[in-house]
């Protein structure tokens, strides 16, 4: 191959140069990886509104007032130098507006419907095949994803 190109070589492959293919006509539309973050992530969203509200009763319970836990407890209770922190960072360099208008009123949310909603959706961005059906048109599960096809095995000893 004198003065040639080996762009023959890479077009149509050989058993020593394979054709190279391009990402997405290996897996077209693979959004495997993502719907399973969003379903965990929905999932984990669905045991924290549990959670929330073990909390929001138990302590009904025991104070006899009903009081919703907000996203501020939980975040406090979880970690409240974190919470400190963000207040202070948002005070010092981005405004003391910052805070008071536009964190505060995201923590003042009760956690239970918000928790609630958005694990709802995340399960619904993580279902898969659109439309609710998978590609052969049995209907995907909501919660859970697909399955596959149960295999029938054969009636009898024959």
């Amino acid at each position: 191959m004198v003065g040639g190109s080996y762009s023959v070589l890479v077009g149509m492959g050989n058993g020593i140069f394979p054709r190279q293919r391009r990402l997405d006509r290996v897996r077209p539309g693979n959004r495997g990886g993502k719907m399973v973050l969003f379903r965990a992530l929905g999932w984990l969203l669905l045991v924290a509104t549990v959670a929330t509200t073990v909390q929001n009763g138990l302590t009904w319970w025991s104070e006899g007032v009903f009081r919703f836990l907000t996203l501020g407890d939980v975040w406090a209770h979880l970690d409240y130098g974190s919470l400190s922190g963000i207040q202070a960072y948002l005070t010092q360099h981005v405004s003391a507006r910052g805070w008071s208008w536009g964190a505060m009123p995201l923590l003042r949310l009760p956690a239970l419907p918000v928790f609630l909603v958005l694990g709802l959706f995340c399960l619904w961005i993580g279902q898969s095949g659109g439309e609710g059906h998978r590609s052969d048109g049995r209907p995907s599960g909501f919660a859970i994803g697909s399955r596959r096809p149960r295999r029938r095995r054969g009636r009898g000893l024959s």
